[in-house]
C-alpha cells in the first residue's frame, strides 16, 4: 500500500495561519507587572538611602574622634575592625600580630615620645610616689 503524497501547504495557509499565532507585546504594554518585584526594588532603594545616611553619621564620628581626640581615621577602623571580631578570632589575631612584632625585633618602648624614658615592668611607679627614685624616673626635679 502506497501512502498518498502530503500535500504542500498554500502561500495563504501559512500567512493565515501566521497571524494566528501569539505575538509578543507590543512596546509599552505593561502586562506583565508583577507587584512583588516592584517592591523589592523600592525596597533596595530605600536600604541605600539608609546606608548612605549612616555612612554619613560614621564619617562626622569619625570627625569627631580626630578633632576631638586626636584619633586618626586608620587606627580608629583597625580598632573597630577588631571589635566586630569574635572574641577567640580577635584574641588569636592580636596574639600573632605581637609574635610576628616580636620575630621582627619591634620594641614597643622605641616608639616614645621625645623626652620620655622608656621603663621595663620593674621600673614603673605610683606617680603619688614622693620617694627620690620615683622622682628621679618620673622626671620630677
Amino acid at each position: 500500500m502506497a501512502t498518498a503524497k502530503e500535500k504542500k501547504p498554500k502561500l495563504k495557509d501559512v500567512k493565515a495561519e501566521k497571524k494566528t499565532k501569539p505575538s509578543a507585546p507590543a512596546a509599552g504594554h505593561n502586562s506583565g507587572v508583577n507587584p512583588r518585584m516592584q517592591a523589592i526594588v523600592q525596597e533596595i532603594l530605600d536600604n541605600n538611602k539608609r546606608v548612605a545616611e549612616l555612612n554619613k553619621a560614621n564619617r562626622e564620628l569619625r570627625n569627631e574622634a580626630k578633632t576631638s581626640f586626636g584619633v586618626l581615621a586608620g587606627p580608629l577602623s583597625h580598632e573597630i575592625r577588631l571589635r566586630k571580631m569574635d572574641d577567640d578570632v580577635r584574641i588569636q589575631f592580636e596574639s600573632g600580630h605581637h609574635d610576628l612584632k616580636d620575630m621582627l625585633g619591634y620594641q614597643a618602648s622605641l616608639d616614645l615620645a621625645p623626652g620620655t624614658v622608656a621603663r621595663t615592668e620593674e621600673e614603673y611607679v605610683d606617680p603619688s610616689d614622693p620617694s627620690a627614685a620615683a622622682n628621679k624616673l618620673l622626671g620630677r626635679h
